[in-house]
């Protein structure tokens, strides 16, 4: 569902919020405000860019894959064999965060999908016209630059994931999760988990059943002498 954004939510966006009345006055009527349930995948990797995200409230995941278009199947093809790999989750993002404006800056296709990992609420503002406010408003571009470096800053941290032992890479992720107000046990699954801190589901899953307290204490054991 979407509709108009009211001036006030304008204000209330970060990087929006440096503009000029008359920009937000303007942007009212190019900007669409978009409620999204959970599952919905707003972005798909490797259409073209188009829009620009400003995500309101609820938390987004990121994922990137093979990013290959396969041909049609021949009669009698072997369809598991050409399945192809299933998209690994690189990022998770809350409230305040922007989604899309890399690819309107330097142009091309999309490199990323995005989910809605929650209930979410956007701002979506079409590519020429975020790039059109860039050029007018050295303010607005500045408070574009620092909210990318944001997300840089975030990217490297999480890269510090894939570091150590695996349990410490979980509890590390799962920090993160709580640190931008998102549950992780309630919202990711072991398999998101386990591409977020480069393990498989099965390696990750007993760490969570010792996390949720649902292992049993021989299986621990046994778990224990294997190093698991």
């Amino acid at each position: 569902m979407s509709r108009r954004p009211m001036l006030t939510t304008l204000r209330a966006i970060a990087p929006l919020a440096v503009l000029p009345e008359n920009s937000l006055i303007r942007l009212l009527n190019h900007s669409d405000w978009v409620s999204l349930d959970a599952g919905h995948c707003f972005i798909r990797q490797n259409d073209e860019a188009s829009m620009v995200n400003f995500l309101l409230c609820g938390y987004v995941k990121i994922l990137r894959g093979e990013g290959i278009v396969r041909p049609a199947l021949p009669q009698g093809g072997n369809e598991r064999r050409q399945r192809p790999r299933q998209d690994a989750m690189v990022a998770l993002i809350g409230p305040g965060s922007m989604v899309g404006e890399a690819a309107a800056l330097v142009g091309g296709n999309e490199r990323s999908s995005a989910i809605a990992l929650t209930t979410c609420e956007l701002i979506r503002i079409p590519n020429e016209e975020f790039l059109a406010l860039m050029h007018a408003s050295p303010a607005f571009a500045v408070a574009v630059a620092a909210k990318m470096a944001e997300r840089q800053i975030d990217v490297e941290r999480q890269v510090e994931l894939m570091r150590g032992p695996l349990e410490g890479r979980v509890h590390a992720l799962l920090r993160h999760c709580r640190s931008i107000g998102l549950d992780p046990l309630s919202s990711l699954t072991n398999a998101e988990i386990a591409r977020m801190v480069g393990a498989t589901r099965v390696a990750v899953s007993p760490i969570m059943s010792r996390i949720n307290g649902r292992l049993t204490p021989r299986t621990n054991a046994l778990l224990q002498t294997i190093g698991a």
